[in-house]
């Protein structure tokens, strides 16, 4: 359970799932899991909102069957290649729920809210170099419904919406190095690109189907120092590429950044 303050229990949820791996031969394994999920959330009492508010009473209920396979495959000593398709969906969370509910009556077009459904589709290659070294490569395709989506408009507040169609694409590298005197070395790379089709508030595409808020390019990389297993210690630097963002209705960039 989850809310906000001035109803703390708003949204539920609740899952079921099953897994299994069958070895069918010693360099296959096969993996297959299913996830059912219950979702549910109830109506907000207009005394949360904390000032007058005409927001209708409302409640949203959703009930899903989640599969999910996976396949690997192991052809030489240190290598794998993996293969994983899935379905998944994403509830609104509190935030979400609360301002969509506070604003589907203003006029605007977020009427109905549902949850995304993204079907995912990943592949992959990990090759180890004894216990010192690893390295994988994987590419991934996500088909999302119903993608959740929010704006700013001035004098309403945030306008929470689903996008019909999103496709995220990309690949990730990575690597580990393990160091002398228990240090080890790490760092990733993701290139992705993200293309919507039917954003209601971007009806004119200011962003040529670019999907606002996302990021292209992303990278992690660190160093390490773990001793035994009760303490460990670390430097991280993260990199954030730029992003496309939505000024109202004009598309503007948010720049890069790093942590």
């Amino acid at each position: 359970s989850d809310g906000f303050e001035g109803q703390p229990t708003c949204l539920h949820y609740s899952a079921l799932y099953a897994q299994d791996t069958w070895k069918a031969l010693s360099m296959l394994d096969i993996e297959f899991g299913l996830r059912g999920e219950y979702f549910k959330a109830d109506e907000i009492d207009p005394a949360a909102f904390g000032f007058p508010a005409t927001a209708k009473a409302t409640d949203l209920s959703e009930t899903n069957l989640d599969p999910r396979l996976a396949v690997r495959f192991r052809p030489w000593q240190g290598g794998e290649l993996g293969l994983r398709l899935g379905i998944t969906h994403r509830y609104p969370n509190s935030p979400e729920y609360f301002w969509w509910y506070l604003n589907r009556g203003s006029g605007f077009f977020n009427t109905s809210l549902n949850p995304e459904k993204a079907v995912q589709y990943e592949l992959g290659f990990e090759q180890k170099f004894g216990s010192r070294a690893s390295l994988a490569l994987r590419g991934y395709y996500y088909d999302i419904s119903d993608y959740i989506a929010s704006t700013t408009v001035s004098g309403v507040g945030t306008v929470v919406y689903n996008i019909n169609d999103v496709k995220i694409y990309g690949g990730e590298l990575e690597g580990v190095v393990a160091l002398p005197w228990h240090f080890s070395l790490w760092g990733n790379l993701t290139l992705q690109k993200a293309d919507k089709d039917g954003d209601p508030w971007d009806v004119d595409n200011q962003a040529s189907n670019q999907l606002p808020n996302f990021p292209e390019v992303m990278a992690n990389a660190g160093l390490d120092f773990r001793p035994d297993q009760r303490l460990r210690a670390g430097v991280a630097l993260n990199y954030v590429g730029s992003r496309d963002y939505m000024d109202g209705k004009q598309k503007t960039e948010l720049g890069s950044y790093v942590l």
